[in-house]
Parts: structure tokens; C-alpha cells; sequence
């Protein structure tokens, strides 16, 4: 009798079990490989990259504090830099979409943005339509 508990023991277990490799298969999976979409990289870049193909991205890199290492980090990758912020912690720069998740990499990156226009509402003038 006592081996007919154990094995309905095993037999209860296995389901929670398999269930257990199934998510971890999945997490594995879905989890990227080589050009995975990093946690410091917006969206937007990958959204334009796909959208532009053999093209360098435009990007606007804040830094933890030390641009000069991204900056020099980037051009020694083959990027350009068009700009380094004096104000905020920023470069801005363009970059190979294959190089992207390599800078997102780098210690001093904090955030990766695509550099586009922001579009800016049109003020209604008060003053001028009642003159």
C-alpha cells in the first residue's frame, strides 16, 4: 500500500512540474538573443531603425554623468557625435542600429531616446486678433 501513495504522489507533482519547464522554456525564448530590446532604450528606436533600414539612427544618449566616455565610446564604434549637452548629461549622436543595444550596455548610459522633432502646438495669439 505504501507504494500506491508515493506514486500517486510523483503523478500529482508532475503537471506542476512540466508547468514549471513550459515557463521557463517560454521566458528563455521570448527573452531576445543577440539584438534584444534592452530596458535603457526606448521604443521608438527600433521603430525607426526597422523603418529605415542601412541606415544610422539618430539618437539623443543621457548619460550617468560622464558623456565624454559615451561620446568617445560612440565614435570609436564608428558612430557620429553631433552634439554634446552642456546643461543636461546628453549626447547626441547617430549609430548603427546594430550598435545600439552595445551602448545601451555601456555603464554610463542611462537612457537612449530617438532624436526627432517635437512637434509644438499652435498658440492661438489673443492679443493680436483683437487689434
Amino acid at each position: 500500500m505504501g507504494k500506491s501513495k508515493t506514486s500517486n504522489h510523483s503523478v500529482k507533482r508532475w503537471p506542476l512540474g512540466l508547468a514549471f519547464a513550459l515557463a521557463l522554456v517560454a521566458i528563455v525564448a521570448f527573452s531576445g538573443g543577440g539584438a534584444s530590446v534592452t530596458q535603457n532604450v526606448h521604443g521608438a528606436v527600433y521603430d525607426w531603425a526597422g523603418a529605415n533600414p542601412g541606415q544610422d539612427v539618430p539618437i539623443l544618449v543621457q548619460t550617468d554623468g560622464e558623456s565624454d566616455a559615451v561620446a568617445e565610446f560612440i565614435r570609436s564604434s564608428g558612430g557620429t557625435v553631433q552634439r554634446q549637452f552642456q546643461i543636461i548629461p546628453a549626447v547626441e549622436a547617430e549609430v548603427s542600429p546594430r550598435f545600439i543595444s552595445e551602448l545601451a550596455g555601456h555603464p554610463d548610459t542611462a537612457w537612449i531616446s530617438l532624436d526627432a522633432p517635437v512637434p509644438t502646438p499652435h498658440f492661438f495669439n489673443a492679443s493680436a486678433a483683437t487689434s
